[in-house]
């Protein structure tokens, strides 16, 4: 996929109003439940947003963005720190003039 191809997807990521915090977990236990399927739905960053229609676009860019981990309080003067354990490679598609849509590739439709 390069730059101003024109695609096709019904599916996309929306990051989530919040991050989880105050996890009771350790990293270590984090992690391995990552690792092995069982991290809770809490823990995930973005939530996937399913349009009632196929919507057209153009590829202006290409991140990788913080998918699964939580908040940490540092402290006072550093605040809020986010810990990852997954990220993800998106696709930003520009459907209109107002925003970029974050697609996955395995969520663009290919016929």
């Amino acid at each position: 996929m390069k730059l101003g191809d024109k695609v096709r997807f019904q599916k996309e990521l929306f990051r989530k109003g919040y991050s989880y915090s105050g996890s009771a977990l350790s990293d270590k236990e984090a992690k391995n439940m990552n690792e092995n399927g069982l991290l809770p739905e809490a823990y995930t960053r973005y939530s996937v947003y399913e349009n009632k229609k196929p919507l057209t676009g153009i590829v202006c860019g290409k991140r990788t963005i913080k998918f699964k981990g939580y908040s940490r309080y540092i402290g006072y003067e550093e605040g809020y720190d986010f810990v990852t354990f997954e990220y993800k490679q998106v696709y930003l598609v520009a459907v209109g003039m107002s925003a970029f849509r974050r697609v996955p590739e395995e969520f663009i439709i290919t016929e």
